[in-house]
């Protein structure tokens, strides 16, 4: 039997408190257009998400689809939090051309 340490009572209150963020990034691509990659994650707070989407985006920007699309480097705006709570489950991505002018 596992002894309850006050580390796992943090670590489950961490996760009881998680919520699930839709994180996006902009990239450039190399037909000059610009694409928005989104990923959904659970974290703790907008920081966390951040951190942990930004891993995520990294990985969809080197996809298959992101090599067809020519998608090739972050565009320089930061990493920002598209949508709180989002009900799209933790597998979901998406990449988007920028139609703003």
């Amino acid at each position: 039997m596992k002894t309850v340490t006050r580390s796992l009572i943090n670590e489950v209150k961490n996760i009881i408190c998680e919520r699930r963020y839709m994180v996006s990034a902009q990239y450039d691509s190399t037909g000059g257009n610009y694409y928005n990659l989104y990923v959904v994650v659970d974290a703790a707070n907008e920081k966390a998400a951040i951190e942990k989407g930004e891993t995520k985006i990294e990985k969809l920007s080197s996809s298959s689809l992101a090599s067809k699309i020519g998608i090739d480097e972050p565009s320089g705006d930061d990493t920002e939090i598209a949508e709180v709570d989002t009900k799209k489950p933790l597998s979901w991505t998406d990449i988007k051309k920028d139609t703003s002018p």
